[in-house]
């Protein structure tokens, strides 16, 4: 017994040919796809009716038979008589009634297909517990729910006036993660990476860019009382919280190597240990592809309420090679990581290598030096470009009363929500690994 209805199907189809047709198949076109119908035939004429009203055509069975003519289908369809048959159902047809009743059988349909694939899968030992697990969340995140279809803008409306009436009486807070670097926050809109922003930082290699937003997890973190999630491609999780640690402590690591710390250095190591371990910062340093990617998120957004993710780096993360080239391979990442940022209302810092030319570049960084894609400029709300002062790290070394530090200059290319080619600069004590 495979679920269907398609008497449902077919009086669907029918009140798209009557008169305002069109408006109904607009009504429910978000929801449905040629897919979700059980019969071939409403399948086919279902894709040519989207073909008819996406052309901005008059929808009647006229249109509807030239359109299957057009594409060959016609006869697939059994031809006019048969075509008849699927669009001649009379009477008073509640179309969002109908539209989900195919989506509920399309997605059970879903779901018997996927679980007797995972049996089979199991039982033969061709995947894992984990691959398996993932491909069934994939699925049930990925059927569409029916509570979502009414998109009204009311309850947004309500919290731009609540904001509206804050601003006014002094108490407006904006829902951001603070970078806790006061001259960039202040460059920033709302001072800060908004929940639904995707923020790149773009840097040649070795010039700290991971540490940077490791800076900048740990203070937002400590300070602001959220939950950070890293996926971090180049460390090892014992190496990402080293660094944490030695950052907060602000003690050389190679002094601690060297046994060269004093009594009070070693408090500060100690009680940066506990600060780290007492901090809502997950980890995860494989995934098999962006869906992945998205489905860990997901689930960690869920569990701990994360409100900060960082991808340490954006060209590491893998692509199907078979379907996409490279810089089709990072267009697509970039995209679904902007999708993320947005569908689970999170701030996203997404690291990015920049090409070749612009790493020898004299006259700094510019947004065309992002390396592999210019989507990447396209998706992201800000983009930081970094770079040593000269663009030379052994020329941009200064010392203060602190102790020795980079000049690295940033520049803001891209601000969606406010101005941007602002310029700055950063102090890294790269001995501690600290950014000011």
């Amino acid at each position: 017994m495979i679920p269907q209805n398609t008497e449902a199907e077919e009086c669907l189809l029918s009140s798209f040919v009557t008169a305002g047709g069109e408006n109904k198949f607009d009504e429910v076109a978000t929801l449905l796809e040629a897919s979700d119908f059980y019969k071939v035939e409403n399948q086919i004429i279902f894709k040519c009716m989207r073909q008819i009203v996406v052309s901005g055509n008059e929808l009647d069975e006229i249109s509807l038979s030239e359109e299957l003519k057009k594409d060959g289908m016609l006869e697939e369809v059994g031809g006019i008589a048969g075509m008849m048959e699927h669009v001649n159902k009379t009477g008073l047809v509640q179309v969002k009634m109908c539209a989900e009743i195919i989506k509920e059988k399309s997605n059970l349909r879903q779901l018997i297909k996927q679980f007797r694939s995972s049996v089979e899968e199991m039982q033969s030992e061709v995947k894992d517990s984990k691959a398996v697990s993932s491909e069934i969340e994939s699925l049930l995140l990925g059927l569409n729910d029916m509570s979502d279809c009414d998109k009204s803008v009311k309850s947004a409306l309500a919290e731009i006036q609540e904001e509206f009436e804050s601003m006014i009486d002094g108490s407006y807070e904006a829902d951001v993660v603070k970078t806790h670097i006061d001259h960039l926050d202040i460059k920033l809109h709302d001072g800060g990476i908004g929940m639904g922003e995707v923020c790149v930082i773009a840097a040649p290699t070795s010039c700290g860019k991971s540490q940077l937003a490791l800076n900048i997890a740990s203070r937002a973190v400590d300070r602001q009382g959220i939950s950070a999630f890293i996926f971090s491609f180049e460390m090892p999780q014992k190496q990402v919280l080293k660094r944490m640690m030695h950052s907060m402590s602000g003690v050389n690591p190679r002094n601690i190597k060297a046994g060269l710390i004093t009594e009070e250095e070693r408090e500060k190591v100690r009680q940066s240990s506990k600060a780290v371990e007492s901090m809502n910062i997950f980890t995860s340093h494989s995934v098999r592809d962006v869906e992945d990617l998205m489905i860990q998120a997901r689930s960690m957004v869920r569990k701990h309420g994360i409100k900060l993710i960082i991808i340490d780096y954006l060209q590491l993360v893998p692509w199907d090679a078979n379907k996409f080239g490279k810089t089709a391979g990072v267009s697509d990442i970039s995209h679904k990581v902007k999708q993320m940022a947005i569908e689970l209302n999170v701030a996203v810092i997404l690291l990015s290598q920049v090409n070749r030319d612009g790493a020898r570049s004299e006259g700094g960084l510019e947004v065309y030096h992002l390396r592999d894609s210019g989507d990447i400029e396209n998706d992201a709300d800000v983009i930081i470009m970094m770079y040593p002062e000269h663009m030379d790290m052994n020329k941009a070394s200064y010392k203060d009363n602190v102790g020795e530090y980079k000049n690295m200059v940033y520049k803001i290319g891209k601000n969606r929500e406010g101005e941007r080619d602002l310029m700055g600069n950063f102090k890294f004590y790269n001995q501690y690994g600290r950014f000011y």
